[in-house]
């Protein structure tokens, strides 16, 4: 479960008033880091939220490459409208 927006704002803001109230650099960056490390859940939980969401007309991603044509050095060329087959003859 997500932590809420107002939890980890006040995580922010409690682990900056314990890293400035650190006399030891060692304590004082490891509370940086835990401030840093909320505001990097935060940033991810509120780009998650405003993401688009994906609609029923979307491709999944597991099967996208499925419906893509292959297009690759391994790919079989078609075979009807081949320049190499020679044309029957009419008469």
């Amino acid at each position: 479960m997500p932590r809420s927006k107002e939890f980890l704002l006040e995580q922010i803001a409690r682990a900056k008033r314990f890293a400035q109230s650190m006399t030891a650099d060692a304590d004082r960056e490891r509370f940086a880091k835990m401030a840093a490390d909320y505001q990097s859940e935060l940033d991810a939980a509120e780009a998650a939220k405003e993401a688009p969401t994906v609609s029923g007309d979307a491709v999944p991603a597991d099967e996208a490459g499925q419906a893509q044509p292959q297009t690759g050095s391994d790919a079989t060329p078609p075979t009807s409208g081949s320049t190499d087959d020679p044309e029957p003859t009419t008469n």
